[in-house]
């Protein structure tokens, strides 16, 4: 009695009764598609194709096309706030500027007599003088009152 299957037998290599379930998919179907959408690629280029030749025939030669957008000779600053046209450039000035106000004399105030001057003398200045320190209290005299005591005080209570 032999109760192999027909599909189990691993020794023969051709077996007639193995084959792809025909009820998945149908090859016939997936290809048709896919030739279907070549044809339809093909003819959508070729469209789009005769469609640029023809508006292309349309243009008027030699005739100059003008959108909002098109540089003319005429200068059209935006709204402001507009951004800066040369940015290197106006650093280098703001950093000139800078610079010359850091290392010349000028005067703050005339009648006062106060006197802007170069950095680097000020920095000589601080480091042979030091810097100036608000003067410190006496250690004897107090300078913040006292607050009364609690319990018996010898000033009258003040009614309002």
């Amino acid at each position: 009695m032999d109760d192999k299957h027909p599909t189990q037998d691993v020794s023969q290599g051709d077996n007639p009764e193995v084959a792809h379930e025909k009820r998945d998919i149908n090859v016939r179907i997936v290809v048709g598609f896919g030739a279907a959408l070549v044809v339809a690629a093909i003819i959508i280029h070729l469209f789009v194709w005769l469609l640029f030749g023809f508006y292309g025939k349309l243009e008027t030669p030699g005739y100059p096309r003008e959108f909002p957008l098109v540089q003319t000779s005429e200068v059209r600053l935006p709204p402001s706030p507009r951004l800066q046209d040369k940015p290197r450039e106006d650093l280098k000035a703001f950093r000139k500027q800078e610079d010359e106000l850091l290392n010349s004399y000028t005067w703050i105030n005339q009648e006062t007599g106060a006197v802007r001057i170069p950095i680097w003398q000020a920095m000589s200045q601080v480091m042979q003088q030091g810097f100036p320190v608000a003067e410190q209290p006496a250690p004897g005299a107090a300078a913040v009152p006292e607050a009364p005591s609690s319990g018996n005080t010898s000033q009258p209570a003040v009614k309002r």
